[in-house]
């Protein structure tokens, strides 16, 4: 999947990280939908590596972009209530071994959604304090105090 480059979202550093982990998510799912597939083992360090991922990344975007987006624009409360679901069941699809090419195409489409769409919309409605928010909110996410309140948890 190549992702865009026409409105240049990717050069605000928070849009760039969650740019670059849908870059790493989809190249371990791809491997781990093959695997599944064709009744291959996948390795265990690679299925650990790609579900902590997407557990910070969605925690990442659940505390930061989400919420920023519906507070700077006209969206309504639960505006995103559908991708939060969805990390879920990705993580569920991976825990319990039915990560397959429909749930890969599922993730796709769901990252598509985020970079053609909302990282693309951040961009007209988000200021400096607002990109300082959300880059916030990925420090709390990587030092762990992000990580509770049970989003993208199965």
């Amino acid at each position: 999947m190549t992702m865009c480059d026409h409105c240049g979202c990717r050069e605000y550093a928070p849009i760039a990280e969650l740019t670059a982990e849908h870059v790493t998510i989809l190249g371990l799912a791809e491997a781990l939908a093959a695997a599944t597939d064709s009744s291959r083992p996948f390795p265990s360090n690679d299925r650990e590596r790609l579900r902590a991922l997407l557990i910070s990344h969605a925690r990442k975007e659940e505390l930061g972009l989400y919420p920023l987006l519906i507070a700077q624009s006209e969206d309504e409360p639960g505006a995103y209530d559908h991708l939060e679901e969805e990390h879920r069941d990705v993580i569920q699809a991976i825990d319990s071994d039915r990560f397959d090419h429909r749930a890969l195409y599922a993730l796709q489409r769901h990252i598509e959604e985020e970079d053609e769409g909302l990282f693309t919309r951040s961009t007209f409605y988000f200021d400096g304090d607002t990109w300082d928010a959300m880059d916030a909110a990925h420090r709390l996410v990587e030092s762990g105090s992000g990580s509770n309140g049970g989003a993208a948890q199965p």
